[in-house]
Parts: C-alpha cells; sequence; structure tokens
C-alpha cells in the first residue's frame, strides 16, 4: 500500500485488492496537496466522483477516508467551514459504517474528529460539538489513549464554558486531572479551565493563591488568562487590559488562525468598551474584520454576501452595534449578525443546538426593537413601528419556521419518501438526544452509549444530505417574511386590529396595528408584572384549571 498522507501516518495491515483504485486515490490526494488551490479542488471533486462509484474494498474506503480528510483541511484553512464539516462528516461515515478500524489501525481521533469538533463549535453547532468529542473521548477510552483522553476534556470543557455552563466545565476539567500520564502541559489548561469557570460562578479558585498575591508574576500564556479573568471578575478594568495587551503578543506569536486571530481583537475590544474607549474599541473591531475578510473596505457595512457561517462574526457586529452612537447603523449590525446567526442555524440540525442560537437571536431582536422605540417616539414616523412588527414576527417565526415548513411540506407532498424519511430521522434523534445528550457525565463512557453516540452522528450527517435534496426538489423554503402591504390588506378585508407582543429580557413591547393607525408601546418588566404574566401562563397548563376559572 502506499503511503502518500500530507500528515496522516498510520500502519495498516489490509489486502492489497482493487490497488490500482487505492493508487489513484492516493495520487490524487497527493497532486491536490502539492498544489492547494481552488482550481485543484474543483478537480478533485470530479475525481471524487468517479472514485465514489468505485470503491469495494477496505483499502478503497480508508484511501477515500484519507482523501476526505485532506480536503477538508484545506477548506478549513480557507474558511470554507460548512464544506468542511461535509467532508469531515463524511470520512467518518464512512469510517464507521465500513468498519475500518477493525481492519486498519488509523487515528481517525486526531486527524478528523478532533478539528471535526473544533469546526462544530466555529458554526456554533453546540450539540454536534458535544456529541463528538464525547464520542472521540470513548475511542480513546477504549484504545487507552490518555493523551487522547484528556485532549478530549480539554475541549469539551472549553465547550461548557463557550456556552455559560460552567459548573459542567468543572467537572470536566476534574475529570482530565485524574487521568494518569496527563502531560503538564495539558494539566496547566485544565487547572486554568478550571479556575476561570470557578472565577465566573464566583467560587473559591483553584489556584487563586499564586494569582492573588501582590508579587504573583504570570509567565505562560494560561497565567496570564488567569489573572486577565480575575481582573475582570473584579471590574478591574484597567489591570484587565494590562494583562491582556501581554496576553495578546503572546498568543498571536503562538498562533495563525485567522479565527482565533480574530477572537484576540474581539475580547481586546471588549475591554476598551467597558473602559468606555469607543475609537480604540472600534479600531480592534475593524482589525478583527479584515482578518476575517482581508478586502474589506472599513468605511462601509459588509454586505451579506461578504460574510459566511462563522461565529466570530456575530461577536464583531454585535460589539459594532453597541458602540454604534446612530440608532439605524446599529439596527443593520444587529440584522447583519442576525442573518449569520441564520446561516448557522441551517447548518445545525438538532432541536437543542437551534435552541442555543435562538436565545442569542433573541438577545439581538430586543435591543433591535428598543432601538425603533427609541426612533419611533423621537421622529413619530410609523415606518419604525413597522420595522418593529417585522423584527418581532422574524423573531418568532424562527422558534416555528422549521418545523412548520417540514410539516406543511410533509402534509402537502405525504407520500414522498425524502419527507417521509427526514421526520422519521428527526424523531429518532430527538429520543436520542433525550436519551444520551442530557444524561450524567459520569455515564457517558459505557459502550452502550457510544452505538446511542454513533448513530445520532449518522443522523446528524443523514438529515443534512437530506435538506440539500429536499431545498433542490422544492427549490425554496416557505415564505415567512412578513409583508406589511398584505398584512394591511388583510387587516381591511377583515376590518381588524393586529395587537404583537415581543417579550424581552427588560421589557415587553407591545406593537398595534390596524387600518386606521399604528401605536408602538413599552411595558418595563417589574416584579409585580411578571407574576402576573406568570400566574395567566399557568392557566394554560390543564384545561381544568382555565375552565374552573373562565
Amino acid at each position: 500500500m502506499k503511503n502518500h498522507l500530507l500528515f496522516l501516518c498510520f500502519l495498516c495491515f489490509g489486502s492489497v485488492f482493487s490497488q490500482n483504485l487505492e493508487d489513484k486515490i492516493y495520487d490524487a490526494t497527493d497532486a491536490f496537496n502539492n498544489v492547494k488551490s481552488t482550481e485543484a479542488l474543483v478537480t478533485l471533486d470530479q475525481q471524487i466522483l468517479i472514485f465514489e462509484k468505485e470503491l469495494t474494498t477496505t483499502d478503497d474506503f480508508l484511501a477515500f477516508v484519507n482523501l476526505l480528510i485532506n480536503k477538508a483541511h484545506y477548506l478549513k484553512t480557507i474558511n470554507k467551514n460548512a464544506q468542511a464539516i461535509i467532508s469531515y462528516e463524511k470520512a467518518w461515515q464512512l469510517y464507521n459504517t465500513k468498519k475500518i478500524a477493525s481492519v486498519f489501525k488509523f487515528n481517525i481521533v486526531d486527524y478528523c474528529l478532533i478539528p471535526l469538533g473544533v469546526l462544530y463549535n466555529q458554526v456554533s453547532d453546540y450539540t454536534s460539538a458535544e456529541n463528538i468529542i464525547k464520542t472521540y473521548i470513548a475511542i480513546a477510552e477504549k484504545n487507552n489513549n490518555n493523551s487522547q483522553r484528556v485532549s478530549g476534556a480539554i475541549n469539551l470543557s472549553r465547550l461548557y464554558q463557550t456556552i455559560g455552563r460552567h459548573q459542567l466545565a468543572i467537572d470536566i476539567a476534574n475529570y482530565g486531572l485524574t487521568i494518569k500520564q496527563a502531560s503538564n502541559q495539558q494539566k496547566s489548561k485544565l487547572t486554568r479551565i478550571l479556575s476561570r469557570s470557578q472565577i465566573r460562578l464566583k467560587q473559591p479558585v483553584t489556584i487563586i493563591d499564586r494569582v492573588s498575591v501582590g508579587n504573583f508574576k504570570p509567565q505562560s500564556i494560561e497565567d496570564y488568562e488567569l489573572a486577565y479573568e480575575i481582573a475582570v471578575q473584579k471590574e478591574d478594568y484597567e489591570t484587565a487590559l494590562k494583562n491582556f495587551k501581554t496576553l495578546k503578543s503572546l498568543k498571536t506569536n503562538a498562533l495563525s488562525s485567522a479565527s482565533v486571530l480574530a477572537k484576540i481583537q474581539i475580547e481586546e475590544a471588549q475591554i476598551y468598551y467597558k473602559l468606555n474607549q469607543t475609537d480604540n474599541a472600534k479600531k480592534s473591531l475593524i482589525t478583527a474584520l479584515k482578518i476575517l475578510m482581508p478586502d474589506y473596505d472599513y468605511n462601509i457595512l459588509p454586505k451579506e454576501t461578504d460574510v459566511y457561517p462563522e461565529n466570530v462574526f456575530i461577536g464583531i457586529l454585535d460589539l459594532l452595534a453597541a458602540l454604534e452612537i446612530n440608532p439605524e447603523k446599529a439596527i443593520k449590525y444587529y440584522n447583519l449578525s442576525s442573518y449569520i446567526n441564520d446561516l448557522l442555524a441551517e447548518n445545525v440540525t438538532s432541536q437543542e443546538g437551534k435552541l442555543l442560537l435562538l436565545n442569542e437571536k433573541r438577545n439581538r431582536s430586543e435591543k433591535s426593537i428598543d432601538l425603533l422605540y427609541f426612533l419611533q417616539n423621537t421622529t413619530n414616523n410609523p415606518k419604525h413601528t413597522l420595522q418593529a412588527l417585522q423584527e418581532s414576527e422574524r423573531y418568532k417565526s424562527s422558534i416555528l419556521k422549521d418545523r412548520v415548513d417540514k410539516k406543511k411540506l410533509l402534509e402537502n407532498n405525504p407520500t414522498d419518501s425524502l419527507l417521509i424519511t427526514q421526520q422519521t430521522l428527526l424523531k429518532t434523534q430527538e429520543q436520542l438526544t433525550n436519551t444520551l445528550i442530557r444524561t450524567p457525565f459520569s455515564n457517558f463512557n459505557k459502550e452502550e452509549k457510544q452505538k446511542i453516540r454513533a448513530e445520532l452522528s449518522s443522523i446528524n450527517i443523514k438529515l443534512k444530505n437530506l435538506k440539500f435534496e429536499i431545498e433542490k426538489k422544492y427549490h425554496s423554503p416557505l415564505n415567512t417574511t412578513l409583508e406589511i402591504e398584505k398584512l394591511n390588506s388583510k387587516l381591511i378585508e377583515n376590518q381588524a386590529t393586529l395587537v404583537n407582543y415581543f417579550y424581552g429580557k427588560k421589557a415587553i413591547y407591545q406593537i398595534i396595528v390596524s387600518q386606521k393607525a399604528t401605536a408602538f408601546n413599552k411595558i418595563i418588566l417589574n416584579e409585580s408584572n411578571s407574576k402576573s404574566i406568570k400566574k395567566f401562563i399557568q392557566y394554560f397548563n390543564s384545561p381544568s384549571i382555565i375552565n374552573n376559572d373562565i
């Protein structure tokens, strides 16, 4: 067997049947790696279509898995994250279904699953990230690979920090620290993760004694990260900025990923924002945009065609909106951020993952609606009320849009095998999520759960493929954008008045639209009206409650 991998090294003990096809696949991989360009990628994709039809032996499939991983690696470097995920997922699916592990010793964890988990995190598919990390921890457990087990613990605890589940991050970090043969560097990373989450939860910090004393002198990236976190927690932003500047220098020299470098600029901008240094904050954010989009003209707002599904963009645009003194321009930033949020949601198949993204969108919608409320009261122009109505409905439609669209499409095409399969897979996915993702971490490495996890990954990939086929067949999703002209016609026809509510964290916004007039009201949430609303909602817990008090 040829060994033409760019960065993959493995031992193989398989047969040598279909040697010609196997060689062709490795040669195609070599040719692509020697050039690595968009033109070479087009050629590679054409070859993939041919190879895929001829695959027969395990040797062929292993060569093909290697090709897909190399392709994914390149796509990741040029920020084609969604396409890279598809390629990694396909490689992982073939590795499983063709039982390559039973024939060859191949490092699927380092070459495929770890980068796939990182990409899931970057596109905010946190449920898939959690599942794939737990998957490779289980594989490492089975193979007695403690280094990979610790890497998994580091990545899983970081993931939980990202989504604000700090107690889980602490639990996983502690689990990682109990693993024997963890390197000093790995232990250091786990300790810092543990301490950062303890800081966020205002718990006693594991290594606070080293940091809190006056003569503490940070030396490593992790030391400065911790010192920075403590200063932020104490709201000592001057000290935080000082520590961060050193941290920025160390991280910039150590890392080259565009996504990571952009995140560093966002963190710096957040400190400047806390210090009311608006100009410096904007400079850092513009630098972040230039890292992600080298040809970006910072004098104009990025267009939808300029951005791609990457959660770093959301951090930049949301903070630019918060810094913006022009309300209308701030709303444009929020709109573009919501657009990216929607792009990310398109690649998420699980309901739990969509809800995490939806929570972010709700906060953004509330800020946009509040700005529109301000504009309405200062300009008395009804267009702002109608824009607020559209924003409110856009948020609400995203809650039910996906499921309603699928249900309606199936109702209209009840015999379509694609739609029937999609509904079946969605139900199975939800059942598996309930039994697996929400189970305690202490039980996650059992063999039965590993099988469920593999099935969940397979369903996730199948749903994405089905989505592509269904969209191709039915061309476009149902239109859920509220059209004001159609609404007005409907109100006149029915002699009706529309009353819309947006329930935010700080206020409830009431929007009233009739054929004669519009109104836009803001109801500040306090303990009294929050209790009244909760009491009212309780009437719908069962038919008997509301029937007894009509």
